[in-house]
């Protein structure tokens, strides 16, 4: 194991600090995104929750989407210390959520989502989540960007997901904590400095 995590330091020493613009955690807004898999492991569900918690008392807002699995893990840990959240919803009642921050009825256009193609052949739900992913990143009315992205995806790459795209269209860190280099980065430099 100790040579495993010499290999790992030494992987984020040549990597990850040279190639990741510091991000200033203490700047307001304190926002952050937390997403990921529908079907995390219980010990992730403690990962995400203690990440969520820890953010909340330190007076970060939660921007997510109410979908089960990480999503609602990063709500529960908010709610743990009482933290602001805005959970944005494709529909009223998405998977039982109260939140009255819901995308169904905005009037957005392919012209405000840039990376989406065929808009106007797409099912009006499927244009409402599309919204939805948006604001996620840059909030309701697409006016206060989140500062990063918390993600736990063990399948699916960065180029893949219409959330990541965005992210990387609008130059919004992602970490995907279950990458070894993006959680010890992120525990390192972000949450104990937040």
């Amino acid at each position: 194991m100790g040579d495993f995590m010499l290999m790992i330091d030494e992987i984020f020493k040549r990597f990850l600090i040279k190639n990741r613009n510091p991000i200033n955690v203490n700047n307001p807004p304190k926002i952050y995104t937390g997403i990921g898999a529908r079907n995390p492991k219980i010990a992730v569900q403690e990962i995400i929750k203690h990440i969520s918690a820890t953010l909340a008392k330190k007076d970060y807002i939660l921007y997510s989407g109410g979908t089960p699995g990480c999503q609602t893990c990063f709500e529960k840990g908010c709610d743990e210390n009482h933290g602001m959240k805005n959970i944005f919803t494709p529909w009223k009642g998405y998977n039982n959520s109260t939140s009255p921050l819901v995308s169904w009825g905005r009037k957005l256009t392919s012209v405000s989502l840039p990376l989406v193609t065929k808009w106007e052949q797409m099912a009006p739900e499927i244009r409402y989540i599309h919204i939805r992913n948006v604001q996620m990143l840059l909030g309701y009315n697409l006016d206060k960007p989140t500062k990063f992205v918390i993600s736990w995806f063990p399948y699916l790459s960065y180029e893949y997901g219409t959330i990541m795209k965005y992210a990387k269209h609008f130059n919004i860190p992602v970490f995907n904590i279950f990458i070894a280099t993006d959680l010890k980065y992120f525990l390192d430099h972000i949450l104990s400095k937040a």
